[in-house]
């Protein structure tokens, strides 16, 4: 009885067939027959062996049988056994299935239901079955089996179920029973008694039954599993004879002398002593006892060894007997074994007549793959026979001997099976009488044809014509030719042979290649085999194939068989020599020609040998009978049945499309003619796939067809597609213009960070929706969108990467991207479908593990299609779009045509069934000869393809559906070029200016942010981000910038809002605002006086507003406004190309620090442009929060500008760039004004310039203070007295007589004190005036201005001598009454020094009594002196002079501040030495100078 043991191991079943004399283990130990997980197993859990004719089975601790744990038990038939407690496993223990099986055709029905139930289509008449167990059923053209809820559950190839697709040849086990699917049949292989089909449910199938497992029709044929027998192997031992000690003997000496002995000694005993005679009496039966004993011991120690010897010699020979049979019984199971893989001659031939199922069932794996029967010969027996060592032997042992006898018998096998492993030994001989030869050699073709499918080998025969009679028969055999029927590997003279070798040298060249680079893998051998027959020495000679053929590389898939006439013919690379000769075969080993083996040559019928081949010839496999059903091609719309696109109607299919249920499109047919369908829906064949092909494999050209039949069933709103095409954009030009299309990317695209962002954000877009919505997966959500319950649209996203491999090498930052698309884009709606030549390297493990479904187009070798279907059938195909398809572990392995969707457009076109069938005489190498006249007629072309036309009726369709498209991931890239005034928000319109926010945020450029998936103006805030730096390389776009900025905020806010400033040390080309009223000023590089008073302007400005914001006890300009009402304006300091400005102007570093530092709070701000991070220095740049990077030389400076960017660099564009943000953000800068040209765009600037001037009244932007060459005089009699401008500021200086009632205006000659003098007293005007001049008339511009104009010193000396009484007056009055105002008077002196010298001592006296006492009584004196004379007269302590220098206020003209050395001021020391300039001096009050230009008197 032979047994089946069954585990059920969680969610698989594994079968082992128990074999007399042999034990089976499963365990945790990796040698068990099946290796158990988990740490509460044991390394042998549990053990089944033979014994006694019996089956037996062992238990560990936690093996259980009907509730209770077993140690040992029998098994029968029906036995369950459990084990394990936390993952219990069962084994169920069965008989092998009966021979008879029954045969169930499905025509005719849609579905049956399996069970034990009696109202069940099959019955199972088995407890272990549940009574609904499984049902069968038809659904789009497919079969379908389904597990309905049963207890022990439904397994389908091994693996339990839910739901799933059969397909042929798939094993269907429900409990111990068996059923197997093919081609709409179930086989069930079981007995009727407890399997029976129920025919009152179905009598329309058709059933039967049979002693045969059925096979397909011919001349279709499917390759089974290969059943082999074990050859026996290890040793027989045999026993050494036993041994039972050695042989009695007896020494008669020594039982005879003791009892004579003791009979003397008592005889002369009693002779001497003369004792009694009668103890010599008592004596001698004791001596006569003693010898009787000893005898009768030696006889029965003698019969006694004889018995033994009798026993031993009869259990040795029972020993030697059994040990005989057990060694026949091996010899039979070794001629059995081998004799079963290797038939003869005669049964090869018969396997073929009858296409049994052992035809072709080698495959490449095997061991004896390639391994040749010879014939028949003596061989050695397998098993080694040991036998005891046989030493010295002293004693002769007939039973030593046996056992070399008995090995000496057996170690050889008689009419043995002699094999020649090709495999190994790539290069064999055959020399010797040539009849003999070549019927060796039609022998070996035999086994090799007949064992070996024409698919794993090929025969590549050279023979001469005059011996066609033995090879013709080669031609009709399926192995001569190459897949496509297109080449026999034949030849038959030496031209053929030359052709058909170049041929095959570049093929093996290849492979070689390729083996070379797979060194370092573990390399299989190269398939198909191709074994090489030459008959002769001329066919070989000088070609360079040799090489090839010689490689003794077994991976390299070669073989060659020589039938020469002589050894001296043969390649000295031959590893085997077979003589054939009518007396005797012999195979030599070259390296020791004693050893060889004689064999003997079948003899088969020279008329066996064509029928061979002609019935082989038709026999096709699976694979053979698919592409032979399959047609060339099938267009797109015949695919569909139609011949224009508008017969397809997309309002019913849109309408219907349920994508939460299922996304089921034809995109190919099948062998059987029926349209192949793909759904790609998670719970079918989805949701990631790969796509492997080589270049013109159509690999391209069937995803497009599968996209198009998408669009066809499905709205935008229901699937789009994201193409990412790195091969050009010929996967995306077809779609450019369908409404599904949700974004592209192309290798002319060189930066798709922006791309990647927009990804991730859909991603967590859709988890978002998916979270919000309460549901886990796409399809729960799409329910509720259908039920009206969620109100966002959410499609499926299939993401198509065609060239993936250069797409990885070029983005490898994307793959993150895509590793979680794989990851978690099942749940999400988002599946991923990868493109590629060769999926080797390419596609990582844990791709590998997320891609459910493959197509395979034609690759370039066996292992790239093994690499994708674990198969080498793709390496096979020959015909473009042709793919195999493959769902997960094979549930599907179709083969199909793909639509081919570039077909022409030809809507009049006939079916291509209608195509008559050419006819050609094939030739011996298989070259084809037409034997129709040729069809010279041809179709026009159409200019137009069907993906063209039927996108075009997509997009009309979706138009007439206001428009519907799919979502966009991102937004389409940014223009090169954006007018400014298309992103401003109602900017100044030539006759006004809008109200804005009030807040500084003008807008300079277009943002793209991918990961809110927009784009949109990009607003400065330079009210919360502060000062900005603007860096790039040269001709990146700064200067741009800048005057889009200032354009900006001229467009949108006032100039009494916003004032601007410039300093451009760039090419000058911000001139061009000049005019604008919001621009105080703008200073050029070269302008050394203006840039100084621009900055000395900010700095006053900054210290202004510190002092006012002080004061309000306030911290910015928003909130000073607010609490004072006062209108401040922003202030933006700009600086066009920072570089070279410190190096020019090192002076100002502390006025930009201050004001990087401080200005943001007080309204002022710095905007500057630099090529790279180096040129503000860190003081600087430490204080700049804002800042945007153009395109930059270094590319490493764009996270130290704007932050970490993640990769994100901007384009090659002028203009284009990042902005500082979390995250940075990728811009384009707008131009500042319309316009085709710069000159253009610069006349349009000047324009809206003017017309802002024309328009506004209100206040302006404070100009640049620039000195004017002449200070006209003007009398600001509000602000006090002015002397001129200051030269830092060019602001006004004042004074006046408030603080000290006496000024003294030093000069030196020449340098306008007198001017100064009439500058001071025009404005002090009062009637009451003295004015003294001098002989030249310094201050004859007064003469009319006063009622006292003096020239000579009586004069003088009078009018003062008059005023001393008001003086008094006053005096007495103040003393009064010190708020009493009086009238001014004013005493003016052109020069003190001759004023002295020449007045008298009373005057002089009286003078000197105003300084001291005219204070309050507004009595003043402005006094003219030279600093030489005034430093001279208080040298000699004169009173005037002494005083004079003590006032609090004086103007000092001319020379430098050492000329004035008397006079006290606090200046640096190094400005003492500064000479001052042409009207310049200082007003000094309280020792504080102020440097200025004096004003004109006229």
């Amino acid at each position: 009885m032979i047994y089946t043991v069954r585990i059920y191991d969680r969610n698989t079943i594994n079968d082992i067939r128990l074999e007399e004399n042999h034990r089976y283990s499963i365990g945790r130990n990796e040698d068990a027959d099946y290796v158990l997980h988990g740490d509460e197993f044991s390394d042998e859990q549990i053990k089944f062996y033979y014994e006694d004719g019996k089956w037996f089975v062992e238990g560990k601790k936690d093996v259980f049988y009907s509730g209770h744990q077993i140690e040992k038990n029998e098994i029968k038939n029906g036995d369950i056994y459990v084990m394990g407690r936390s993952t219990p496993i069962s084994i169920w223990v069965f008989e092998e299935p009966l021979s008879v099986q029954q045969r169930l055709k499905l025509q005719g029905t849609e579905e049956l239901t399996l069970g034990r139930n009696p109202k069940c289509d099959i019955i199972f008449n088995d407890k272990k079955v549940s009574g609904h167990h499984a049902r069968i059923y038809k659904k789009d053209s497919r079969w379908y089996i389904e597990d309905l809820a049963s207890t022990n559950g439904t397994f389908v190839n091994g693996g339990k179920i839910d739901n799933l697709i059969l397909n042929d040849g798939d094993e269907i086990d429900i409990a111990i029973y068996r059923i197997v699917f093919e081609k709409d049949t179930l086989i069930i292989k079981c007995s009727t008694e407890f399997v029976y089909i129920n025919l009152k449910t179905k009598e329309t199938m058709s059933v039967n039954a049979g002693n045969v497992f059925p096979y397909k029709e011919y001349p279709y044929f499917k390759r089974s599993p290969r059943l082999r027998k074990a050859v026996p192997a290890g040793e027989i031992e045999i026993e050494s004879p036993p041994s039972i000690g050695t042989k009695p003997d007896i020494n008669w000496l020594s039982v005879l002398i003791p009892p004579i002995g003791m009979a003397a000694i008592m005889v002369l005993i009693v002779a001497i002593t003369g004792g009694s005679r009668m103890s010599i009496y008592y004596t001698a039966p004791m001596c006569l006892l003693s010898v009787c004993v000893s005898v009768t011991t030696y006889f029965g120690q003698k019969k006694k060894h004889k018995q033994r010897e009798m026993l031993r010699i009869k259990k040795y020979e029972e020993h030697l007997t059994q040990k005989v049979q057990e060694i026949e019984e091996k010899r039979e199971e070794q001629i059995g074994a081998v004799t079963m893989s290797n038939p003869s001659v005669q049964d090869c031939l018969d396997t073929v007549y009858n296409i049994k199922r052992e035809l072709w069932e080698r495959k490449p794996g095997d061991n004896d793959f390639m391994s040749i029967r010879l014939g028949e010969g003596s061989a050695e027996f397998n098993m080694n026979i040991r036998i005891p060592k046989v030493g010295i032997v002293l004693d002769e042992d007939d039973l030593i001997g046996k056992p070399g006898e008995i090995k000496h018998t057996y170690e050889m096998i008689d009419n043995f099976p002699i094999l020649l492993d090709m495999a190994q030994n790539n290069m064999c001989g055959i020399i010797g009488n040539r009849n003999e030869s070549l019927k060796l050699l039609r022998n070996m073709l035999i086994q090799v044809t007949s064992h070996h499918c024409y698919d794993d080998v090929k025969l590549v025969t050279v023979y001469d014509r005059k011996e066609e009679s033995y090879f013709k028969w080669i031609k009709w055999l399926p192995h001569s030719f190459d897949d496509n029927k297109e080449m026999r590997y034949m030849a038959d003279d030496v031209f053929s042979a030359g052709r058909l070798f170049k041929f095959m040298e570049e093929l093996l060249s290849q492979r070689v290649r390729e083996l070379d680079e797979e060194k370092s893998l573990s390399s299989s051998m190269k398939l198909p085999y191709y074994l090489f027959i030459i008959t002769d020495r001329k066919f070989i000679e000088e070609q360079t194939i040799n090489q090839y053929l010689a490689l003794n590389r077994p991976e390299l898939g070669i073989g060659t068989i020589f039938v020469f006439d002589d050894l001296s013919m043969l390649p000295k690379e031959c590893s085997v020599i077979i003589e054939a000769s009518r007396q005797q075969n012999v195979i030599y080993n070259k390296e020791n020609i004693s050893e060889k083996q004689i064999f003997s040559i079948e003899n088969i019928s020279d008329a066996a040998f064509p029928k061979y081949s002609r019935s082989m010839l038709p026999i096709k496999t699976d694979i053979g009978a698919e592409e032979a059903l399959l047609p060339q091609c099938v267009t797109f719309l015949e695919g569909y049945g139609v011949r224009r696109p508008e017969e397809i109607n997309l309002d019913a299919n849109w309408n219907s499309g349920l994508t939460y249920k299922s996304m089921a499109v034809p995109i190919g047919v099948k062998a059987n003619g029926e349209d192949f369908i793909f759904d790609i829906h998670e719970k079918k064949y989805g949701p990631h796939g790969l796509v492997a092909g080589m270049t013109g494999s159509g690999k391209s050209e069937m995803v497009q067809s599968w996209i198009l039949s998408m669009a066809l069933k499905f709205s935008p709103e229901d699937v789009s597609f994201v193409l990412i095409d790195f091969k050009g954009t010929g996967l995306i030009l077809p779609f450019l213009n369908m409404p599904h299309l949700a974004g592209t990317i192309s290798d002319l695209d060189t930066n798709i960070n922006r791309n990647l962002i927009a990804l991730e954000n859909e991603l967590s877009r859709r988890k978002a929706l998916l979270d919000e919505a309460g549901v886990n997966n796409i399809s729960a959500y799409l329910k509720l969108y259908k039920e009206g319950k969620v109100k966002e649209p959410l499609s499926f996203l299939f993401i198509v990467i065609d060239e993936f491999a250069e797409f990885k090498v070029q983005f490898p930052d994307f793959m993150t991207v895509v590793n979680r698309v794989f990851a978690i884009g099942r749940t999400l709606g988002v599946f991923a479908i990868l493109l590629t030549q060769k999926p080797a390297g390419v596609v990582d493990d844990k791709m590998h593990a997320n891609t459910r479904f493959r197509w395979c187009l034609k690759v370039a070798s066996s292992i790239d299609s093994k690499e994708m279907l674990k198969h080498p059938d793709a390496a096979k195909i020959t015909n473009p779009g042709r793919a195999y398809v493959q769902v997960g572990e094979d549930e599907v392995y179709e083969l199909i045509q793909s639509y081919w969707s570039g077909a022409p457009y030809e809507p009049e076109r006939k079916n291509s069934s209608s195509v008559k069938p050419k006819i050609s005489i094939v030739g011996i190498e298989g070259n084809r000869i037409s034997y129709e006249e040729k069809d010279k007629s041809a179709s026009a072309k159409n200019e137009k393809n069907e993906i063209d036309v039927i996108v075009d009726y997509i997009k009309e369709y979706a138009e007439s559906r206001d428009g519907i498209k799919a979502r966009q991931i991102w937004e389409p890239k940014m223009p090169d070029v954006i007018p400014l005034d298309k992103l401003l928000k109602n900017p100044f319109d030539g006759y006004e200016w809008h109200e804005n926010s009030g807040q500084l945020k003008p807008v300079i450029a277009l943002v793209d942010e991918p990961q809110s998936q927009k784009q949109y103006p990009l607003e400065l805030d330079i009210d919360g981000d502060g000062h900005i730096a603007v860096y790039g390389a040269p001709g990146t776009g700064k200067t741009t910038l800048l005057q889009t900025l200032v354009m900006s905020v001229c467009m949108s806010y006032t100039p009494e809002a916003v004032n601007i400033y410039v300093m451009d040390f760039g090419g000058w080309s911000m001139n061009i605002f000049r005019d604008y009223p919001h621009v105080g000023g703008i200073a050029n590089d070269n302008e050394a006086e203006k840039i100084s008073k621009l900055a000395n302007l900010i700095k006053k400005e900054l210290d202004n507003r510190k002092y006012k914001f002080s004061e309000s006890g306030v911290g910015n300009l928003k909130s000073y406004m607010e609490m004072t009402g006062e209108k401040l304006p922003y202030i933006l300091l700009m600086v066009d190309n920072f570089a070279p400005v410190l190096n020019l102007y090192p002076e100002l570093e502390p006025f930009f620090v201050t004001l990087t530092r401080e200005g943001g709070n007080y309204g002022i701000y710095f905007i500057t442009t630099a090529s790279n991070t180096m040129a503000l220095g860190f003081k600087l740049a430490q204080n700049i929060k804002m800042a945007i990077a153009l395109q930059m030389a270094d590319r490493g400076e764009y996270s130290s500008i704007v932050g970490k960017t993640n990769g994100l660099e901007p384009e090659n564009c002028e203009g284009r760039g990042l902005v500082k943000g979390n995250p940075p953000l990728e811009i384009q800068v707008a131009l500042p004004a319309e316009g085709t040209t710069e000159s253009e765009r610069i006349a349009e600037i000047k324009k809206i310039g003017e017309e802002m001037s024309r328009i506004w009244t209100g206040k302006v932007a404070k100009p640049i203070p620039v000195m004017p060459e002449i200070i006209q005089f003007r009398n600001e009699e509000a602000n006090g007295i002015m002397l001129g401008l200051s030269t830092e500021e060019v602001e006004p200086v004042y004074t006046d007589f408030k603080g000290s009632h006496y000024i003294a205006v030093s000069g030196t000659a020449g340098s306008g004190k007198s001017n100064m003098l009439q500058v001071i007293a025009k404005q002090f005007y009062t009637e009451n005036m003295i004015v003294y001049d001098t002989p030249d008339k310094g201050l004859n511009g007064l003469r009319g201005l006063c009622n006292n104009y003096i020239e000579t010193k009586d004069a003088f000396d009078k009018a003062i001598k008059e005023l001393m009484p008001l003086l008094q007056e006053r005096r007495d009055a103040y003393l009064e009454d010190s708020n009493k105002e009086f009238t001014p008077v004013l005493i003016v002196v052109d020069d003190w020094n001759s004023c002295f010298e020449t007045a008298c001592e009373d005057t002089v006296r009286r003078i000197d009594a105003i300084i001291r006492l005219g204070k309050g009584l507004n009595v003043n004196l402005l006094v003219g002196v030279n600093c030489d004379d005034i430093k001279s007269l208080s040298n000699k302590g004169e009173n005037v002079s002494m005083g004079l220098i003590k006032s609090s206020t004086a103007v000092l003209l001319g020379g430098s501040l050492n000329d004035h050395s008397c006079l006290k001021v606090n200046v640096p020391y190094n400005e003492t030495g500064t000479v001052l300039g042409e009207f310049e001096g200082y007003y000094v009050e309280k020792n504080k100078p102020v440097r200025f230009k004096a004003m004109c008197k006229d």
